[in-house]
């Protein structure tokens, strides 16, 4: 529940994605670029968060081999869907998000299969307990899912917007820095 409600949220604010990068005082070409990216890697969205779910689960259970095998199918799909949408297709940019949204719903799929044919994951399926899906039950887990999520969002947008911030921050005026980033 926390993850449909995070993808629609998230979704929606992608909005204000090239008011944020204005603000970084990015080229209106570079933001049209990272428009183009995002409007189709945001597919990946619900089922990159249904994967870190799963991965939770089996981590709870020791079962780290599991999600490495998991991360390693995903990359191993995500490159070459990449390359072929991207440039064998000719959709550029896009073609790159869309690989990446590929690559992670083929592998919640399988990823999801095998979780739940173990009997030790099997009680955890989220079919099995439909009636519990209902506002009054989750409104507590919610409760508890939500600082976790906003604790996560801001880890992100602390890494990925002090990349965008660069600018202001004048960093790209230093010598090691205008060789190290090509400014």
């Amino acid at each position: 529940m926390l993850s449909l409600l995070l993808t629609v949220v998230l979704t929606s604010a992608f909005v204000f994605a090239p008011d944020f990068l204005r603000m970084a005082k990015q080229p209106e070409e570079v933001i049209v670029v990272a428009m183009t990216y995002l409007d189709t890697l945001k597919w990946a969205m619900l089922p990159t968060l249904l994967l870190l779910i799963l991965r939770g689960l089996t981590s709870n259970y020791g079962d780290a081999k599991s999600v490495m095998i998991m991360s390693l199918a995903t990359v191993s799909l995500n490159v070459p869907f990449s390359y072929v949408l991207a440039f064998n297709l000719g959709w550029g940019i896009a073609g790159l998000g869309l690989g990446t949204a590929l690559a992670a719903t083929l592998v919640l799929i399988g990823y999801g299969y095998w979780v739940f044919k173990r009997p030790t994951y099997y009680r955890f399926a989220p079919w099995l307990h439909l009636e519990e899906y209902e506002w009054r039950l989750m409104l507590p887990l919610l409760s508890m899912g939500i600082p976790i999520a906003i604790a996560a969002a801001l880890e992100m947008g602390l890494i990925y917007g002090g990349t965008l911030w660069r600018d202001l921050l004048a960093l790209p005026h230093s010598r090691y820095t205008r060789s190290f980033c090509n400014v």
